[in-house]
């Protein structure tokens, strides 16, 4: 590979400018909101008020699809051994804390990625991590968008403090780089070495994907109504310091001063106090205090705009729903889990892939292999298992592993259930057996059944 492949300069700046397109979305999922609009003179307590009129309500939004979203297993072409095997390395990888960041960052930031790599310590158990898309990018075929080549770079830490990495990866090998600051030049970091899967090692997760390969955060239309959402809370805040109280006024009245001229309030306010005057023409009045329950309701009425937008039910936004059927219920949510059914299918293509590259990897995985979703809907257990126990009695009689998939069981787990069942069959056989043995000691041992004597 030559020093200064033009490739990896093309990559950082896609890199460059794919981080300042997204950076700002993890501040809105954050509640690191810009400030609501005030007047350029506002007094500074005013502004005190501005930094506290955000709310993460798009973070409440991508918390509520995400936790729908987690693989609890793989079924592929091959036995059940080798779905066992592809849970295996996903466990060695701690992939069930991972796999939530992966998703979290694909619908934030609209695509994230995970990497495989070989392992040398333990080559039947491949490398699988989550890469964030402020490191990654792929450069795709612009026919069937399959990747081609990728560049990954990150500032060093207390390693190296100051200094940048970036490696490009090509099917055929890979580079290391390395610059001292941000103003330095890359030079190649030792040569080259040959990429083993021969194929680019990265699985992009996207978002929303369209048919020209563009992928979209899902906080990309929902921002407007939370920037709505900051000003109100911005507004009714200012009405409650200001205004949300009634406000006393006099007139034709005298202000004492005091021994600088300065002058002093006459009337000391309070329940047991009553305001005099002997002014005959001195008035006193009040003025009315706003209405804070119409900033209420504005604020539910945004909330019900970002709930109808995103999908998310109005009760996981607002908290309202008490004392509901477990049917009412599944259909206030039916929105969301149309949508979260909509994710699974496109994530789900990024996890086969992953498995795929696992594979490639030296994993002893069948592929290709899809992922099973752990059942998050909410329904009904006793008419869930009403119904199971019908599909599976005559005359549909559905075998029980499948009808224990249907109860949303994960492979691992309806193994661990067969073993557990062939466990309990043989101890009730061994029992058996040893009832049929006592029973046949004590016969023999009975003084009625030995034979008299001739």
């Amino acid at each position: 590979m030559p020093e200064n492949d033009p490739r990896l300069q093309r990559g950082l700046e896609a890199l460059s400018k794919q981080r300042s397109d997204l950076a700002h979305y993890i501040d809105w999922y954050r509640g690191d909101h810009p400030p609501p609009y005030i007047p350029p003179k506002a007094a500074s307590e005013y502004r005190r008020i501005v930094d506290t009129a955000a709310s993460a309500w798009l973070k409440l939004v991508i918390d509520s699809i995400n936790e729908r979203l987690r693989v609890d297993g793989f079924t592929g072409q091959g036995d059940a051994s080798t779905d066992l095997e592809a849970w295996r390395i996903w466990g060695r990888n701690r992939m069930n804390a991972v796999q939530p960041l992966v998703h979290a960052e694909a619908l934030t930031l609209g695509r994230s990625y995970v990497s495989v790599w070989p392992n040398r310590a333990d080559p039947g158990t491949p490398t699988i991590r989550g890469e964030s898309a402020l490191r990654v990018w792929i450069a795709r075929d612009s026919a069937d968008f399959s990747p081609l080549w990728a560049v990954k770079s990150w500032s060093t830490g207390e390693e190296d403090p100051g200094s940048e990495v970036a490696y490009l990866y090509t099917p055929a090998d890979v580079q290391r780089y390395r610059r001292a600051d941000k103003s330095g030049e890359w030079t190649p970091d030792g040569p080259a070495a040959r990429n083993p899967l021969g194929r680019v090692p990265f699985v992009e997760f996207a978002n929303g994907r369209d048919l020209l390969g563009e992928s979209a955060s899902e906080l990309a239309p929902l921002i407007p109504i939370q920037e709505r959402i900051n000003s109100v809370n911005l507004h009714m805040q200012l009405a409650m310091l200001v205004a949300a109280f009634r406000q006393r006024w006099a007139a034709g009245l005298a202000i004492p001063e005091d021994e600088n001229g300065n002058p002093v309030e006459p009337f000391n306010a309070a329940v047991d106090k009553l305001w005099i005057s002997d002014d005959p023409n001195a008035k006193f009045g009040e003025f009315g205090e706003s209405n804070l329950a119409n900033y209420v309701t504005v604020l539910e009425s945004l909330v019900r705009q970002l709930s109808a937008i995103s999908a998310v039910p109005a009760h996981y936004l607002l908290g309202q729903l008490v004392n509901i059927s477990a049917e009412a219920l599944k259909a206030a949510e039916a929105g969301l889990s149309a949508k979260v059914r909509h994710k699974q299918l496109t994530l789900g293509e990024g996890w086969s892939a992953v498995m795929n590259l696992v594979q490639v990897a030296g994993g002893g995985v069948a592929a290709p292999l899809e992922p099973h979703w752990a059942d998050t809907e909410a329904r009904s257990e006793a008419q869930l298992v009403d119904a199971l126990s019908k599909l599976g009695a005559p005359p549909l009689n559905i075998p029980q592993e499948a009808l224990w998939e249907r109860y949303g069981a994960s492979p691992p787990v309806i193994k661990r259930w067969q073993d557990m069942q062939a466990a309990a069959t043989q101890r009730a056989a061994g029992a058996e057996v040893a009832g049929a043995l006592a029973a046949r000691r004590a016969g023999q041992d009975d003084p009625d059944d030995v034979p008299e004597a001739a």
